[in-house]
């Protein structure tokens, strides 16, 4: 799940924080669980507990002392070389595991109590993208051998009994999370996509069906069907998310018939602070994103211009709030925003978005609500830059291009003439722009050290 939402830019939004705290409790909850699955007959005996308690607490204060006084110094020693971060980072966790080995304790525990040892230091960033190639080998590794399981011997089950692990996996959990999120005040749409994105097992569960497997094996082809339902669920969620979007649209009839108005205010109270309606505008600019192109053109014209940025990440609306520049919290796909917005109204639509799926939509939802608006794109691809300009879109910037392009022409003006391109005029005031930005880069990053540490 983290990876699909680092993929698809939505690690900072409400329903990916919201994701990531489900899961982060459902694996804390499994974790502390499979100490007390390996005798299953005596999980309320003292003789099971007492140990189980002593050797977590045992690993917890050696993570925290490791945390406090031992990796502090060995990462910042690390740090200076990539091979010698790696090596720490993974032999750290391999720390642990043996002392879990040692101890006949779970390993999965052990090595969950490992990440937490490493998780606020100022460098775990860089140590999840170094261990990111090892991760990925191990995890292709883990589902092979897991598909190497699996067999069709399950056709001896009754069918309502399929049935029922069936429902409680795609229907009775997605249910239970979305009316969860739902009561908690986060709104249908972000309710759903929560619902849809947890409709699928966690890999933990495939540990606790191999630990139960004894117990599994007393109904032949039940441990397989666990181990199907299981995998086919893990491998659906992409789509489920991808497509989250329309299947709101598909149910927002029924769900404003039956919640949407009198119940409206308890169901959006989260969100409500960070959405917002702008009717009175009119001949204004709408930005959808606020990333580095679009907060940087909310923030040059601003002062000038009225203007409404639309974003789904919680940073970004809380950066642009700051700067005195009126925000919208909404996704890509949600039109309701630009409508917000009063789309109809605007002069101009700039769609800073590295998603051109999005964009297309976007683009052709405005030019249907407000044929006269002028729309901005930007893209990466050729291809991409054709699609927009058939969406509708009336100039894309192709900022690598265009980059690449006064690259070659102040190389080629020294090849030819021996000189640099002349900026005396604008040195001064360059040379100044460059520091204020690199000390607002340095000050940034000091806060986001202090932050994770």
């Amino acid at each position: 799940m983290v990876k699909i939402l680092s993929d698809r830019h939505e690690i900072g939004t409400i329903h990916g924080k919201l994701l990531i705290g489900f899961l982060l409790v459902q694996d804390l909850l499994v974790i502390i669980a499979l100490p007390f699955l390996k005798n299953t007959g005596a999980v309320f005996s003292a003789d099971l507990i007492a140990p189980v308690l002593v050797q977590s607490g045992f690993l917890l204060a050696l993570a925290f002392v490791f945390n406090r006084f031992v990796y502090p110094k060995l990462f910042r020693f690390g740090s200076h070389s990539e091979e010698l971060l790696f090596l720490a980072s993974v032999s750290s966790c391999f720390v642990f595991i043996l002392l879990a080995f040692l101890l006949d304790f779970s390993i999965g525990l052990a090595a969950f109590i490992a990440g937490l040892a490493l998780s606020n230091l100022p460098y775990n960033v860089e140590v999840f993208h170094k261990i990111k190639g090892l991760r990925d080998f191990f995890s292709t590794v883990f589902f092979v051998t897991l598909g190497m399981q699996i067999n069709f011997s399950f056709t001896s089950i009754p069918v309502l009994a399929l049935l029922f692990l069936v429902g409680v996996v795609f229907v009775f959990k997605p249910l239970v999370f979305f009316l969860m999120t739902l009561f908690a005040g986060y709104g249908a749409r972000i309710a759903l996509t929560v619902a849809l994105a947890l409709s699928q097992v966690s890999e933990f569960s495939f540990i606790i069906a191999q630990q139960g497997r004894q117990f599994l094996d007393t109904t032949p082809g039940l441990y397989s069907a666990i181990i199907l339902i299981i995998s086919v669920s893990m491998a659906a969620t992409p789509y489920f998310m991808k497509n989250s979007g329309r299947a709101f649209c598909f149910l927002k009839k029924h769900l404003e018939k039956h919640v949407g108005t009198k119940y409206n205010g308890v169901f959006t109270k989260k969100i409500v602070r960070l959405s917002g309606e702008f009717p009175a505008l009119a001949g204004h600019l709408v930005i959808v994103g606020a990333g580095t192109i679009g907060f940087g053109v909310a923030k040059a014209l601003c002062g000038g211009q009225e203007l409404v940025v639309i974003d789904h990440d919680l940073e970004a609306i809380r950066r642009c709030r700051q700067n005195g520049i009126r925000s919208i919290y909404g996704s890509a796909d949600n039109f309701d925003a630009l409508k917000n917005a009063n789309i109809s109204k605007a002069r101009a639509l700039v769609l800073s978005l590295p998603d051109t799926e999005s964009a297309v939509l976007l683009a052709k939802f405005a030019k249907k609500e407000n044929p006269k608006i002028t729309i901005f794109g930007r893209s990466h691809y050729y291809t991409e830059a054709l699609k927009l300009y058939g969406a509708g879109v009336d100039f894309v910037v192709m900022t690598h291009v265009i980059g690449g392009n006064v690259f070659l022409q102040n190389v080629s003006e020294f090849l030819q003439t021996g000189k640099t391109k002349n900026l005396e005029s604008l040195s001064d005031e360059y040379l100044g722009f460059l520091a204020e930005k690199a000390a607002e880069e340095k000050q940034k990053h000091a806060e986001n050290e202090y932050r994770n540490f």
